[in-house]
């Protein structure tokens, strides 16, 4: 049994390992090229979406998360890169794919909650501060009071004046402040 340079311990141990890399689609065409790697049976894609009050959307819009063996990410490259909606697979000056750690998909997939989507509502919780980034209260830094109502909407308390003042307020147009 040979023990190569990489830490492999043989040319069957390099074909199964297998490594995240990122496509980089077509602006809007993440659904088109996740449903044409969903049916191919040997790549494993992955595909945050966010869901906020304007409906569900990419989390990294035009880029995906693909998950094959060393050997056919080099054998299928052409696969990869020619498929319909594909703009480029991420990789480096030399033309070799890049990889993404796994912990960091792992991190990304933990955060989806039970229907697969990362829920914007789980992002703020009472008790902290935010930004007001967009708006006629553009910069007012306030505390929030109740996480999402069914409006889509987040209640802010702020302070003005000696009076406390509340107002309801879209995901989107909220930052947190870093403390």
């Amino acid at each position: 049994m040979a023990v190569y340079a990489n830490g492999f311990t043989s040319a069957g141990d390099i074909a199964d390992k297998k490594e995240w890399c990122v496509l980089q689609t077509k602006p809007g065409k993440e659904t088109i090229v996740c449903a044409h790697f969903q049916r191919n049976s040997h790549f494993d894609i992955f595909f945050p979406q966010l869901r906020s009050c304007f409906g569900v959307r990419p989390l990294f819009p035009s880029y995906l998360f693909i998950n094959t063996s060393i050997i056919d990410r080099f054998r299928n490259y052409q696969a990869l890169r020619y498929a319909r909606g594909v703009l480029r697979v991420l990789s480096t000056r030399d033309g070799v794919p890049m990889s993404v750690s796994s912990e960091v998909v792992a991190e990304i997939k933990n955060r989806l909650g039970t229907d697969g989507f990362l829920d914007q509502r789980r992002i703020f919780r009472s008790g902290q501060a935010v930004r007001i980034i967009k708006g006629p209260l553009k910069d007012l830094i306030g505390i929030l009071e109740k996480p999402s109502t069914n409006e889509e909407r987040i209640q802010v308390l702020f302070k003005c004046l000696r009076y406390p003042l509340r107002a309801m307020l879209k995901f989107e147009d909220l930052a947190l402040v870093k403390v």
